[in-house]
């Protein structure tokens, strides 16, 4: 008596039980390496800081290594090269509405509470480390407010990358806050020093306050499109077994 054949494989992107009614969270067409790729300008500033060095050329060098981290993965992995490309718009319309929540929020508790930190004085300091101290405070304030635009929508993208693909909608939300979270500690940690601030209660509050925003607007977002996403392109969550730069 002959022993019948296994049964083939799934497709990708389907589920392997039945009561696996949603992919569960495999990577998405981007890997680590590459969701850490879009912290770039944010790493920039972190070395900017640190070591004083300009922030100009600290940012040209993270984006420049960033881009062959994206280089090479495109090369890697040119089948998930579109799936890729629908994650990032994805994360980057959610970056975009919770940068807005970001701000509204730190300048709805300024005013509020009559706080005297204000919510954008980092842009000129921003700026001044992009186009030199000599510049006009409106250059500086200018290239600052490009700066800042720049990290809320890279950061936002990066979380859809590398945790943006949750089960379900509490879970992406919980997920989201913490992402804020961690991005509260770290200017927590710098901030204060850099800048002088000389209400560190009133900062506290006012940044608090906006990246719990910027977190959950990203989560409840970024759940909703890429969810939506996944309605349209199975398996998207599927991708060849990593190696290399994904490792």
């Amino acid at each position: 008596m002959t022993t019948p054949p296994p049964p083939p494989p799934l497709p990708p992107g389907l589920p392997t039980t039945s009561g696996d009614v949603s992919p569960a969270a495999a990577p998405l067409p981007l890997a680590r390496w590459e969701g850490l790729a879009f912290m770039a300008t944010g790493a920039a500033l972190v070395i900017h800081i640190l070591v004083d060095v300009p922030l100009w050329l600290s940012a040209t060098t993270t984006v420049a290594a960033a881009a062959v981290v994206f280089t090479m993965a495109a090369r890697r992995h040119p089948a998930g090269r579109e799936g890729g490309q629908q994650v990032i718009v994805a994360g980057a319309m959610a970056a975009v509405v919770a940068l807005g929540a970001y701000d509204l929020a730190r300048l709805a508790v300024c005013e509020v509470f009559d706080f005297s930190v204000t919510p954008f004085a980092a842009f000129e300091h921003f700026g001044a480390g992009l186009v030199g101290e000599s510049a006009s405070s409106g250059a500086k304030t200018a290239a600052g407010a490009v700066f800042h635009v720049t990290n809320g929508i890279t950061f936002g993208i990066a979380y859809a990358v590398l945790a943006g693909r949750q089960l379900t909608w509490p879970g992406s939300l919980a997920t989201g806050v913490a992402f804020g979270l961690g991005l509260e500690v770290v200017m927590l940690g710098l901030y204060p020093a850099w800048l002088q601030i000389p209400n560190l209660r009133e900062f506290t509050e006012m940044s608090l306050v906006g990246h719990v925003a910027y977190g959950a607007t990203l989560g409840a977002l970024g759940h909703r499109n890429l969810t939506r996403l996944e309605a349209t392109r199975p398996g998207l969550g599927s991708r060849p077994e990593p190696s290399g730069i994904d490792r």
